[in-house]
């Protein structure tokens, strides 16, 4: 009997010695579940460094976001062809690209992907023919799913988005949709100070 008694208050010792270590102070606990219940942004905020990638564009040259923001600011456009806004946003982004030429980097992030019926390499050749018409003078890179993994990185749920990095590296804006209304040249000089 002295045994058994002996046994359970070891084990009620035991038990209480491991409750008391296991559970923090009580404003330990608030800051855990604060920290547990932060959702994670659902979008990239003003001021904030934008995350960095690395892609191949049409021509074959490696562009990596953090060696040019910095120098000059940067503009991403998520875009397709496919994209009836897109379509009527690219002429005044290439009008924009030669104003600023060598003040200002441009990189196209083309979210074409194939379809049932059409191969990769169709699709390659149907976004390198858009390029080739509409006479586009900046990186443009197509790779379906490392494009749609930045895309997700950047939360882009609508297209054209145009993300506008300042050459602090910093985000200043994004621009969701197109209007042939809106002065985005305009509105682009402003946020960058040209």
């Amino acid at each position: 009997m002295k045994i058994l008694k002996l046994s359970v208050t070891l084990a009620i010792a035991l038990l209480a010695i491991f409750v008391l270590t296991a559970i923090p102070a009580s404003g330990d606990i608030e800051e855990k579940i604060e920290k547990d219940s932060a959702e994670p942004p659902e979008q990239l905020e003003t001021g904030m460094l934008p995350p960095d990638f690395t892609v191949i564009d049409l021509e074959g040259n490696v562009f990596t976001l953090s060696e040019m923001a910095g120098e000059m600011p940067v503009l991403i456009d998520f875009w397709a062809t496919w994209c009836p806004p897109c379509v009527v946003e690219i002429p005044v982004l290439v009008e924009f690209a030669n104003m600023y030429e060598g003040r200002v980097q441009l990189v196209g992030i083309s979210l074409d992907r194939p379809g049932d019926t059409e191969t990769v390499d169709d699709n390659l050749a149907k976004v390198s023919d858009f390029v080739d018409e509409n006479e586009i003078p900046y990186i443009i890179v197509y790779g379906y799913e490392d494009n749609q993994a930045i895309s997700d990185e950047y939360f882009v749920r609508g297209i054209p988005a145009l993300f506008i990095i300042g050459s602090d590296g910093k985000l200043l804006n994004v621009h969701i949709g197109y209007s042939a209304e809106s002065d985005l040249i305009g509105d682009l000089e402003e946020e960058l100070g040209l």
